[in-house]
């Protein structure tokens, strides 16, 4: 995100001599006028203080979850138990050996709740979302190798997990961290031997505390009964292992089989 350029709109007319610089890193930029008047053009730090404000979701409590997130951040860097999934990226220098660079920009881990309430709102003076309880801007980029039985046996491969259901859903864009409520109320609905029974982990992957929170608090009203009290327990408990994601306006849920699995944290 920190190389995320400045663009430069084309000429609304023949020799025009204006000209109109936007950012790129975060919001919307060269906003169509009908757009906006019919979806809102909230940007992400926006829709995730409506969430806030529209599900009841405090400041103390985003800073709390935000903190919680750190402290397993640490411990999980700290006990090594993400060094094999970090791919480590040499940095040539103007003299010398190249820097190799294999550690997560985000994670604060000497943070304290103290810290996190004294930063100030980022959307409004009044609001709750601030730069301690959201995603950072920074660079990073993820792979996951996805292949089916045949692939698996051809090529000697021992799978991690299995994807057994995935579903969709579109929500409202100004409340777009919602999205994997409904997403996961239709893989709930999917036919029989690929329900969420079939899971063993549920994730949720949010931009802001607030979003990630209500998300859980969906999951674990819809997940009340007995024959999914141990996925519950996980989301409930469960923050970014690392640190917060993003998540898109259109959320898709994967839920997977975990075979051969690690512990991941606390």
């Amino acid at each position: 995100m920190s190389r995320a350029p400045f663009v430069v709109a084309k000429a609304d007319s023949a020799f025009s001599r204006s000209m109109k610089m936007e950012d790129t890193t975060l919001g919307w930029r060269f906003i169509n006028p009908s757009m906006k008047a019919k979806y809102g053009v909230d940007s992400m730090p926006e829709t995730g203080e409506n969430v806030a404000e529209e599900f009841h979701i405090g400041r103390k409590d985003q800073d709390l979850f935000a903190l919680r997130s750190q402290q397993r951040a640490a411990d999980a860097i700290r006990n090594c138990r993400l060094k094999q999934e970090i791919v480590a990226v040499p940095l040539p220098q103007t003299k010398g050996d190249p820097i190799l660079f294999c550690g997560d920009e985000h994670p604060r881990p000497d943070t304290t709740l103290e810290a996190l309430s004294k930063l100030k709102p980022v959307v409004k003076p009044n609001g709750t979302i601030t730069a301690g309880n959201a995603s950072g801007v920074n660079d990073g980029a993820c792979a996951l190798l996805l292949a089916s039985e045949a692939a698996l046996k051809r090529h000697g491969l021992t799978p991690r997990a299995r994807v057994v259901a995935a579903a969709a859903a579109g929500v409202a864009p100004r409340i777009m961290g919602m999205g994997p409520v409904p997403a996961t109320r239709k893989v709930h609905r999917a036919p029989p031997g690929r329900q969420r029974r079939a899971a063993s982990d549920h994730c949720a992957l949010s931009a802001f505390a607030d979003q990630r929170q209500i998300c859980a608090v969906h999951h674990v009203h819809r997940c009340g009964s007995g024959d999914c009290s141990d996925s519950r327990t996980r989301l409930a408990s469960l923050g970014s292992t690392r640190f917060h994601y993003v998540a898109a306006p259109r959320a898709g849920v994967k839920f997977l089989r975990q075979r051969n699995s690690r512990d991941a944290g606390p």
